[in-house]
């Protein structure tokens, strides 16, 4: 929730009433959630996660546990674009030449898109379960929790007349 649609996120469900925990990659808590915070200090609070790190979403969802109460929802949309690259190093279309896209890139990449969010699942999971929904067999899906995955237009292989975004476009497929 550093900035951008995470940002955004958060003003739009503290404007609905509900409590919110957001979550910043940097040791400092980014002045948007600072200014957040003092305006809805009884609702928001705040957590350092990053999404490409296992152990800082280890030590995010054991802090989380430790001050309770369960989540309802998490809502995931933090990723990265990754470096501009081309396919082969070369102009291409509307694309200027770029270096070459390598594995290194890709896997960059895959790991906060990809593979963070799959993370961020399994070890926040518990902590919606406890909420009333996982695993209890609850049949009305009201009462059950609900992890959104966001990705992007960008994204899209409809949407991708320019070429380009290789790793980035891949992670979110």
């Amino acid at each position: 929730a550093s900035r951008g649609i995470g940002t955004e996120f958060v003003k739009q469900v503290l404007g609905k009433g509900a409590s919110v925990v957001a979550t910043h990659r940097s040791a400092a808590v980014p002045a948007l959630l600072e200014e957040l915070k003092a305006a809805h200090s009884e609702r928001l609070s705040t957590l350092e996660l990053d999404v490409s790190d296992p152990e800082s979403i280890g030590d995010a969802a054991r802090n989380l546990e430790t001050r309770g109460p369960p989540l309802t929802h998490i809502i995931h949309n933090a990723g990265v674009y990754g470096q501009q690259v081309s396919i082969a190093g070369q102009a291409w279309g509307s694309r200027p030449a770029a270096a070459p896209v390598t594995r290194d890139i890709m896997l960059d990449v895959f790991a906060t898109n990809a593979v963070g969010p799959l993370l961020v699942a399994q070890s926040f999971y518990p902590l919606l379960a406890a909420a009333g929904g996982g695993d209890s067999g609850a049949e009305d899906s009201s009462s059950s929790p609900v992890i959104a995955f966001l990705t992007s237009k960008v994204g899209s292989i409809v949407d991708n007349g320019s070429g380009g975004a290789y790793a980035y476009r891949a992670s979110k497929i």
